[in-house]
């Protein structure tokens, strides 16, 4: 199975050398969270490259988000969220929501760098286009079902789930005790200035490929086992 490419698969990454060099001088406020110093010195030029991916490093694959959205009017990110939801907008009203499923993985750099962020300006934007008739559902595949694809499931691997289950956690939950009421994902423009008043998801799945019972997917590689009826649990 593949994504058909400009329409299924919408790639954002690029050479972020740059923009992460601008952060290290003190520029961009709304990037500080990067750690671009400790990066510049420790990685290599290709590091910065999220064009084919984020190289398992989660920093890389929420940067790529920050870096669409940096010229919004040629946003990826904000076009297609748009144009998704107005093509089914008509059809959605208090008694048939939106149900928009954002699926990703918590093992590698790019989706576990991003899933979090993505259920942000997704709400932002259906907020805008069909009011508050929609629900925010994530599905996300665990560490253990790349085992057998000869990823292996090293401390690197379950690092990088951890850490992005612990943050998935902390935004599940609203309130004025819990830090962050605000992500700036623009440096100016006001419409990405986004208040946290919600969940990022409504619900969310974490997927495994074992199961102690019969029929267990444990072993099996994900392209054979667990990917293919994915999407059938999504209806």
């Amino acid at each position: 199975m593949q994504l058909v490419e400009g329409k299924e698969f919408i790639p954002i990454g690029g050479n972020v050398s740059q923009l992460i060099t601008e952060i290290a001088a003190g520029k961009h406020s709304h990037l500080q969270w990067f750690p671009a110093k400790s990066f510049l010195s420790k990685l290599p030029p290709a590091a910065f490259n999220t064009k084919e991916g984020s190289g398992q490093i989660r920093h890389m694959g929420r940067l790529s988000v920050f870096r669409d959205l940096s010229a919004l009017q040629k946003s990826e990110v904000v076009s297609r969220l748009r144009a998704a939801i107005q093509d089914v907008q008509k059809m959605v009203s208090r008694d048939s929501q939106l149900e928009i499923i954002i699926v990703g993985s918590l093992a590698g750099g790019t989706g576990a760098g991003m899933l979090v962020d993505m259920a942000i300006l997704t709400r932002e934007q259906a907020s805008r286009l069909v009011a508050n008739n929609y629900v925010v559902r994530g599905f996300f595949v665990l560490p253990r079902a790349f085992t057998a694809s000869g990823i292996g499931e090293g401390r690197d691997m379950l690092a990088r789930s951890f850490a992005t289950w612990r943050e998935l956690d902390r935004f599940m939950i609203v309130g004025e005790r819990y830090g962050v009421r605000q992500i700036n994902y623009h440096e100016q423009n006001k419409d990405l200035r986004i208040e946290i008043n919600r969940r990022a998801f409504d619900v969310s799945y974490m997927v495994d490929p074992a199961r102690q019972s019969v029929n267990s997917l444990d072993g099996v590689k994900a392209e054979e086992g667990l990917f293919p009826p994915l999407p059938r649990w999504f209806l």
